[in-house]
C-alpha cells in the first residue's frame, strides 16, 4: 500500500504526531472575569456569596475607591461589599478576598 507523502513525513506521520499532541497538551481553563466591585455593580445589581447566599442587592450608595483602598458597595441588607466580584449569567458573586461588614 503507498501512503501519500507530503515532505518528508507521510501523512500517516502527520496524523500520528497531531493524536500524540492533542493527548499531551496541557487543558486550558477559561480564565474568571475578576473585578473591583465599586467598578462594576451598579444600583440593582444581586450580589451573592461564594456559598450561593444572597448578600442583598445593590441600593446605589458607594464608598468611593482611593488609592490604597478599594471603594465599597451598600446593599439593601444593610451590608458593605468591598473587593473583587466576579459576573454569573444576571448577579454578581464575591470572591474570597472581598470584604463584607
Amino acid at each position: 500500500m503507498n501512503n501519500i507523502t507530503a515532505g518528508s513525513l507521510n501523512i500517516v506521520s502527520y496524523i500520528n504526531i497531531i493524536f500524540i499532541y492533542l493527548l499531551i497538551m496541557p487543558r486550558i481553563a477559561w480564565a474568571k472575569n475578576i473585578m473591583n466591585a465599586y467598578n462594576v455593580v451598579k444600583k440593582g445589581d444581586v450580589v451573592y456569596d461564594t456559598g450561593g447566599n444572597l448578600l442583598g442587592v445593590s441600593d446605589g450608595v458607594f464608598g468611593r475607591a482611593t488609592a490604597t483602598s478599594d471603594g465599597s458597595v451598600h446593599l439593601t441588607t444593610d451590608k458593605w461589599i468591598s473587593g473583587k466580584v466576579e459576573k454569573e449569567n444576571d448577579h454578581w458573586i464575591i470572591q474570597s478576598g472581598c470584604k463584607v461588614s
